[in-house]
């Protein structure tokens, strides 16, 4: 588990969401992974419905100057154009 934002482990970089590591509805904590994969809403290396869902639980959730669950093109805001990518990049498996 990570303590702090920026801090890595394993190739993951924790993102920073409110101002640390929690999602502030529900206590989740969320991993940047190393690599970009767009579509990947939920950072499970896959586009699959599971990233969809994460879009519609954390709409409207805004990461400044990082990204979180639901943010699947990394913008640092969750919206429509994460659904989009989601839809876009639909069963693509990320490296």
């Amino acid at each position: 588990m990570f303590s702090g934002c920026g801090e890595k482990s394993r190739g993951v970089e924790r993102g920073c969401a409110h101002g640390g590591y929690d999602d502030a509805r529900r206590g989740d904590t969320w991993e940047l992974p190393s690599d970009f994969c767009p579509g990947d809403a939920n950072g499970s290396a896959t586009v699959a419905f599971s990233d969809i869902t994460s879009v519609l639980e954390n709409w409207g959730i805004m990461y400044p100057g990082s990204s979180g669950p639901g943010d699947a093109n990394h913008d640092s805001a969750v919206n429509f154009a994460d659904i989009t990518k989601v839809l876009e990049n639909w069963g693509v498996a990320c490296p």
